[in-house]
């Protein structure tokens, strides 16, 4: 199946992939370094833009691309986690981390407690990472744009404090 999807016989990929599990950790060492590419850019847009809205769009946009690209790895982290047991440890605290520099910088840039940013910050990520996958998986017809849905994402997230985080999930 792999071959196919590569355009390429099966025989030239067991040349240069011998053993399935040569395949995976190439797969999941190309994963890490699109995670890389992403974590600079989320770093980037956090240390040049100011307004919190703004902020939050730009990498909501890159979010839905980047899990739009990266589907085929979190599909199978997700539906077979024995086949990515090694890299279990490594990626959700390196995930968490950038959730924590997201909401402190959101923190900083509204009137929201730290504890209330990461709140949302989860949220909103959460709900960008289950639309995409959601859409690509079942091939529905997607009710909103990628814009559509960040924007009102971005628009719940910086509502003033007293928003609760139960309203955020029930959208």
């Amino acid at each position: 199946m792999i071959a196919r999807e590569a355009h390429i016989t099966p025989s030239l990929l067991q040349k240069y992939y011998p053993e399935k599990e040569a395949i995976l950790e190439a797969f999941v060492e190309h994963a890490v370094g699109e995670i890389d590419i992403f974590t600079t850019a989320v770093h980037k847009t956090i240390a040049t833009t100011s307004d919190a809205r703004s902020m939050l769009r730009m990498i909501g946009l890159r979010y839905v691309d980047f899990v739009d690209r990266m589907r085929g790895f979190y599909l199978t982290w997700i539906m077979n986690p024995e086949t990515i047991k090694p890299y279990n440890e490594a990626l959700p605290d390196f995930i968490t981390l950038n959730h924590r520099i997201l909401a402190a910088a959101l923190a900083r840039r509204t009137v929201l407690d730290e504890g209330t940013a990461i709140a949302r910050v989860l949220v909103f990520f959460s709900s960008l990472f289950a639309w995409v996958i959601y859409y690509s998986r079942v091939g529905a017809s997607i009710p909103e744009s990628a814009e559509q849905r960040v924007d009102r994402l971005v628009e719940m997230l910086t509502e003033d404090a007293g928003q609760t985080t139960a309203a955020l999930i029930g959208s």
